[in-house]
């Protein structure tokens, strides 16, 4: 049974590869023919092949290590769309230019403009700041308020309609009298994000706390758990799935509002970069930004998913 195991990998590993160095050779061939754009690409770093080579040995790591055949599955797939994204845009920017140059710049422009871009980090880390600021504050009072709710049978009915109307309100709406009483465009950003963030957790954790099957509280209070050592040990674990939702929705919210406030009134952030190059038509830097915004919440994302995963392991798959 083993050998079967082992031998049905090394044919997994076999196929992985190949795909992966035959979308890799493509890009190396297609460099190969003349460049049709003003600047001469092949003066510049070359970036993007040594992203591409970082890719291959990573795909590489990832099929011998990962035991899971979702897992290298899930790398192939990923790291192949980026291959085949990559060739498409060097096709119709660089070696034909059917696409404008001055609109759709090739991506081994991109890639030296996000390697050398020096202004980009310092935005990057203000959106994270500001993200963090608000997504949390919203996360611990959500958590918090929704859970009290939750236990109040008095409050059950009514809060059902309250929440429901109050989070399906556009949080983009508040920023006018964010920026009337506020004191700094940054407090409106972490305002607005906190608005976006709150009613989806707020209204997820108290559906979860107020839904916790019957039976789990009654086996609580034959045992004489505490209050709290109930609230955290049964309560809280209880409704943990409901929870994530709500914490995973106001994530979303947060990106997007996120970036609409630093592009409506912000001075800094990944948001008010895209603005203000667009501003000097400097499309390079506002694809260099649209990248950052991408992997930056995929990143984020994936490690939000790995925490669920992990508090929630219990669960059968």
């Amino acid at each position: 049974m083993r050998d079967v195991k082992m031998e049905t990998k090394k044919r997994s590993v076999g196929k992985f590869l190949n795909t992966t160095v035959i979308l890799y050779a493509v890009i190396w061939i297609i460099q190969i023919f003349p460049n049709k754009t003003k600047e001469d690409v092949w003066k510049l770093p070359a970036y993007m092949l040594v992203f591409l080579t970082v890719l291959l040995i990573i795909q590489a790591i990832i099929t011998v290590f990962a035991y899971e055949k979702p897992v290298y599955e899930t790398a192939k797939t990923i790291i192949g769309t980026i291959h085949v994204v990559l060739t498409v845009w060097l096709i119709f920017t660089s070696k034909t230019n059917i696409l404008d140059e001055s609109l759709f710049p090739s991506p081994e422009m991109v890639f030296r403009q996000l390697i050398s871009d020096r202004r980009l980090p310092g935005d990057v880390l203000s959106s994270m700041i500001t993200l963090a600021k608000g997504y949390l504050t919203a996360l611990i009072l959500g958590i918090f308020l929704g859970s009290a709710a939750g236990m109040s049978k008095k409050l059950s009915g009514s809060l059902t309609y309250i929440t429901t109307f109050l989070k399906l309100i556009p949080p983009i709406v508040y920023i006018p009298y964010a920026i009337a009483l506020l004191p700094h465009y940054g407090s409106v950003s972490v305002f607005v994000i906190f608005m976006s963030s709150f009613w989806p957790i707020f209204s997820s954790t108290f559906a979860g706390v107020s839904g916790v099957e019957k039976q789990y509280l009654d086996s609580a209070k034959v045992l004489n758990v505490g209050y709290f050592s109930k609230i955290i040990n049964v309560i809280l674990p209880a409704s943990l799935s409901e929870i994530f939702i709500g914490c995973n929705q106001g994530l979303a919210y947060s990106f997007i509002l996120l970036t609409s406030a630093e592009m409506i009134g912000g001075s800094s952030g990944i948001g008010y970069y895209i603005k203000y190059y667009s501003n000097f038509g400097d499309f390079k830097r506002i694809i260099v930004g649209i990248l950052v915004i991408g992997a930056t919440i995929s990143v984020i994302t994936f490690f939000m998913n790995k925490l669920e995963a992990y508090l929630l392991r219990w669960r059968p798959r």
